[in-house]
């Protein structure tokens, strides 16, 4: 082969390996777009700088791809609420180079420069978030010190924390409506002392939420003053504050909901000691019920004893001792009707032992049940209650408050769960459930019942 073959031939395959590569590039942008497009499946509320909100999707419109499109894959759990998940993630505030993740009890939020995502959009809180945000935004964006990402962050710490409030609230009243009964410990069976234990679980769970709040807190206030101002965008449209001014009201922020959550860790432990002390208490009192079984065995077993003993002297003479009584049809009648009689008495004494400290009955057992019911779907009761029962100005009773739950898919809502509700939450006992009861707005309810003395 010539030196001219040689060069033409090293042309044709340097050629050749340039189309591949730029083959094999074009793939991966192909890819890497199709990537981008399926990477955000979840809906999210969205409001934007202007005060203006609407509900995204994973569509390639410009609504759709607002901001979403510079999320990265890793991130993408912190934006999935799902209640049936193994695991969870924590309470976690992140800082991306254009934008902050949130990612709170019920719901998660994006925030950039110039609008806020917030994701499990069908969520009260999300919509809470989202009106509280708009509402803040018509007041204060033609001032001079106008910083969206500053109030959409404040906003959605402040719901995240009411939240935690209103949930601990509802615990401390059915902690109360769990203990008092014991505490007069008449006609009291083992199911009403176990209505403790699902209590006892809901408040671990409310403690490592808060904890988990609480270490968010201290991990932001960890960051050097001087990169404060890093954890959320900066805000497009120009402001007077200084960024020194704007780190100090990140700094108020932070330590004004750190402190409430460390107020709600101290209320939970306060809960957690009254049900330790009660079960406590259910640990004596099991102590007693077996002490009153070792002494009932006792006095059956001194009972048969004696009964053996007046049989002593036939087994010692045997049979042919007489003593008149075989040939007395009143002796024979006589002992037959002691023995029946002390066995009444004995059966009865037993029977009245037993029924004073209570037995197992179906409304305990349906108590019981809908208790751990209540504990168990008290997030999504929420949700609906607070949605519907701030939109009703004479409240639900129970009929239609069972409507309610049904139509918003609440499953397995039987009366008791109802009944349980109404027992705890209505606390006028005029037999409406109003949102000031369900929320514990003290005030509010205060001056209800004062205006209805009054009356």
């Amino acid at each position: 082969m010539s030196i001219r073959s040689f060069i033409l031939f090293q042309k044709k395959e340097l050629n050749l390996l340039h189309r591949n590569i730029v083959r094999h590039h074009s793939n991966r942008n192909q890819h890497s777009e199709v990537y981008e497009t399926l990477s955000i499946p979840f809906r999210s509320l969205v409001v934007k700088y202007d005060g203006t909100s609407f509900v995204s999707s994973s569509d390639n419109s410009e609504n759709g791809k607002l901001l979403l499109h510079k999320i990265h894959p890793r991130d993408m759990h912190l934006l999935d609420h799902q209640a049936d998940k193994f695991m969870s993630s924590p309470a976690t505030l992140l800082v991306r180079d254009t934008h902050s993740i949130v990612h709170l009890l019920r719901f998660s939020g994006v925030i950039g420069s110039n609008c806020i995502h917030l994701f499990r959009s069908s969520s009260t809180s999300s919509k809470i978030v989202a009106k509280n945000i708009q509402n803040a935004v018509l007041k204060v964006k033609c001032s001079n010190n106008y910083d969206f990402p500053l109030i959409a962050l404040e906003k959605a710490l402040v719901e995240s924390t009411e939240y935690l409030e209103g949930k601990l609230q509802r615990l401390t009243l059915l902690v109360h409506e769990v203990t008092t009964p014991l505490k007069s410990n008449e006609g009291l069976s083992s199911l009403h002392f176990q209505r403790i234990l699902p209590i006892h679980q809901s408040l671990d769970e409310i403690e490592t939420d808060i904890r988990e709040l609480n270490e968010m807190f201290k991990e932001a206030l960890s960051v050097d003053f001087n990169q404060l101002d890093f954890l959320i965008p900066r805000c497009d449209t120009e402001t007077t504050r200084t960024v020194e001014e704007r780190r100090n009201i990140i700094v108020q922020i932070l330590q004004t909901h750190g402190r409430y959550a460390r107020a709600m860790g101290g209320r939970v432990t306060e809960l957690k000691n009254a049900l330790e002390a009660t079960r406590n208490m259910w640990e004596l009192q099991l102590d007693v019920d077996r002490n009153r079984v070792v002494r009932l065995n006792l006095q059956a077993t001194i009972l048969g004893m004696s009964v053996a003993l007046g049989a002593l002297p036939a087994s010692v003479f045997g049979m042919n001792l007489p003593s008149g009584l075989e040939e007395s049809s009143v002796g024979v009648g006589f002992s037959i009707a002691s023995v029946s009689i002390l066995a009444m008495v004995y059966g009865t004494f037993s029977h009245f032992t037993y029924q004073s400290k209570g037995s197992i009955n179906e409304k305990s057992l349906q108590d019981l049940k809908s208790l751990k019911y209540v504990l168990a779907n008290m997030d999504e009761l929420d949700d609906v209650l607070r949605d519907d029962l701030k939109n009703s100005e004479t409240g639900r009773d129970r009929k239609m408050l069972s409507n309610v739950l049904k139509k918003a898919n609440i499953r397995n809502i039987d009366d008791s769960i109802i009944d349980l509700v109404f027992n705890v939450f209505d606390k006028d006992r005029d037999g409406s459930l109003e949102s000031t009861e369900w929320l514990d707005k003290d005030e509010m309810l205060k001056k209800k019942l004062e205006k209805k003395k009054l009356n």
